[in-house]
């Protein structure tokens, strides 16, 4: 039977699968008929020109991917074979890229830190580009890993001769040491915001780097700007994060991968959103295959 939806996690959600069971009986509790799948379990047959599931051929592809592991390629293949696919593939390929997120964004004057790619260029350069400290981060990294602040040359000497991959240089805003806010979104809703901080001395305020988060309210104008990056970015599903300086929201980074699990803590139920989203997409999708089978009448 056609599943309406595929919650698709990666391999570490397999061993504790609490977040794909609760997002499943969400879904079901919508009248979605669902499925939970594990993206270490697919693999691509050359000749077959087709994803196996389990090293077993998959015969009926659903209306909906929800896609919780972010995998280019594989997303990719199921958006042109007729999917709904959330967030769009090149959506999650371009916010998992900081240093291309920025650049895009700089097209709509969005307020940011200044930024280089890392190029082992000298400190002094640097600094005269950025400001002295500043943060080299990996550009393809999450939750605070492979992000430094470099306070001086000797830390800069020190930290860059293991830097390997791809890095970008940002300044940095004195004013957001250990805090940001982060927006969430649900289709076009604007779902609400927390602040992160770390009191433990930390500058970067993830949770998984030892931070907590409370509930955050923004202005009119705040939200509007959270509305207009994630409209510009096309974000679906994910978060929009900001740098605190002094009144003003500086663009830090987007997510398409998110958790959102704090905000069910303050009766924001972003799982919900999401079933009621998609269930709309279901709905949609049905109408218009219907209407489709009737032309051909």
């Amino acid at each position: 039977m056609k599943k309406d939806l595929w919650l698709v996690y990666e391999e570490v959600f397999e061993k504790n699968n609490t977040v794909p069971k609760f997002m499943e009986g969400v879904a079901l509790e919508n009248g979605l008929q669902c499925e939970i799948k594990y993206i270490h379990k697919f693999s691509y047959n050359i000749k077959m020109k087709k994803w196996l599931y389990d090293s077993k051929e998959i015969f009926e592809l659903p209306t909906v991917i929800l896609d919780r592991a972010n995998n280019y390629e594989f997303s990719s293949w199921f958006e042109n074979n007729g999917v709904i696919v959330i967030n769009k593939p090149e959506v999650s390929k371009l916010l998992k890229n900081k240093y291309e997120t920025h650049k895009k964004l700089e097209n709509i004057g969005i307020n940011q830190p200044k930024f280089v790619k890392f190029e082992n260029q000298s400190y002094e350069n640097l600094i005269n580009q950025l400001g002295n400290p500043f943060v080299i981060k990996y550009n393809f990294g999450e939750k605070g890993k492979n992000t430094y602040l470099i306070k001086s040359e000797e830390e800069y000497l020190k930290i860059k001769n293991d830097l390997n991959g791809f890095y970008i240089c940002q300044e940095f805003i004195k004013n957001s040491y250990g805090i940001d806010v982060r927006c969430y979104f649900v289709g076009e809703k604007f779902c609400g915001a927390m602040q992160r901080y770390n009191e433990s001395g930390d500058f970067r305020s993830n949770i998984a780097q030892g931070g907590s988060a409370r509930p955050y309210e923004l202005t009119f104008e705040q939200i509007e700007l959270a509305k207009k990056i994630r409209q510009y970015l096309n974000i679906e599903f994910g978060a929009v994060d900001f740098l605190i300086d002094g009144k003003n929201l500086v663009f830090c980074e987007a997510n398409s991968n998110a958790n959102f699990g704090f905000f069910l803590k303050y009766g924001i139920n972003i799982d919900k959103e999401i079933m009621s989203y998609i269930k709309d997409k279901v709905k949609i999708n049905s109408l218009t295959l219907s209407n489709e089978d009737k032309n051909k009448i």
